[in-house]
């Protein structure tokens, strides 16, 4: 009999899942699989038990949030040895990786994804050594995933995010950065930076620049300077949201390696948590490096794209 794991965050979103545990095990013996379960105990447990896994794994399922997701996939990365596809059932507040994959919310469609579906390929990301799975950012906005309490988000939801940034407006910082890739270099005054393989940020849909790919060995990264003027700032406005860049204000790179210089350090979030400070930011892709399951229809779409 086929083995899978299941891994979960007990708090994550509003914690339904301990509530439908019975019906996810059911549905996973149903499909043929022998399950064996294991409840997040800290921040940092689900990376440390994929990476030790030493047993055969036919599916690895997760349910949490983009947080929980980036703890297992850096733990798979790190562990040779597997070589399975992972399962995803989003229970986060915003989901915005789940979005990108087309992965329903609902537990019985994403359940249908994980017992039915096709594994697709994905690009991981390479931050100072961490790994992260949609994005990797600093400045306006990013601190608000992880300066919104947990029972705030459990109420509010995907507004959580966009409450929290609404109070923090009159505080935005600027940073002073050298922003280089393998064929160019540019330095300047930004308010955000973010290197995303992702089409949603903070579980809203955005462009950057080509639609991305996730399993291109690229990333899409945009860097929005300080605006200097009130013609400025309705530019950037006008730039982000019908996602067409002139290159001045808001800056547009599709690259597979950069790295972010500052005189001070920065605070950066991995995939919606905090990633820590630096003054030196090395970020690189690692193509194709895990496997997520997704609708046979999407991966076939994929495929001929």
């Amino acid at each position: 009999m086929r083995q899978a794991m299941l891994i979960f965050n007990p708090v994550a979103g509003k914690g339904n899942l301990k509530n439908n545990l019975f019906k996810v095990v059911d549905r996973l013996t149903k499909a043929g699989y022998l399950v064996s379960v294991y409840p997040t105990q800290r921040r940092g447990d689900g990376r440390e038990r994929v990476a030790a896994l030493t047993e055969e794994v036919a599916l690895l399922v997760v349910s949490g949030g983009d947080g929980t997701l980036r703890e297992i996939i850096s733990g798979y990365v790190e562990n040779e040895a597997l070589n399975c596809p992972i399962a995803y059932l989003p229970a986060g507040t915003t989901n915005d990786f789940a979005r990108t994959l087309h992965l329903s919310t609902s537990l019985e469609r994403s359940l249908a994804i994980a017992c039915e579906g096709e594994p697709q390929p994905i690009d991981v990301g390479q931050f100072n050594g961490e790994h992260f799975v949609y994005i990797a950012a600093f400045g306006a906005f990013t601190e608000v995933s992880y300066s919104t309490p947990q029972v705030n988000k459990s109420v509010l939801g995907h507004f959580a995010y966009i409450l929290e940034g609404i109070t923090q407006l009159s505080q935005l910082k600027k940073y002073r950065c050298v922003i280089e890739d393998d064929t160019r270099c540019f330095e300047g005054e930004f308010l955000f930076g973010m290197v995303c393989n992702s089409d949603s940020v903070a579980g809203m849909k955005r462009r950057v620049g080509p639609k991305a790919e996730l399993a291109d060995g690229y990333f899409e990264a945009c860097f929005v300077r300080v605006p200097t003027t009130l013609q400025d700032l309705r530019k950037i406005v006008a730039n982000l949201l019908v996602g067409e860049y002139d290159g001045e204000q808001v800056v547009v790179l599709r690259t597979s390696h950069l790295s972010v210089y500052s005189r001070e350090p920065i605070r950066w979030t991995l995939d919606g948590e905090d990633g820590g400070w630096c003054e030196t930011a090395d970020i690189g892709n690692l193509p194709k490096a895990a496997q997520i399951m997704v609708r046979a229809e999407d991966h076939s779409a994929r495929e001929e794209g």
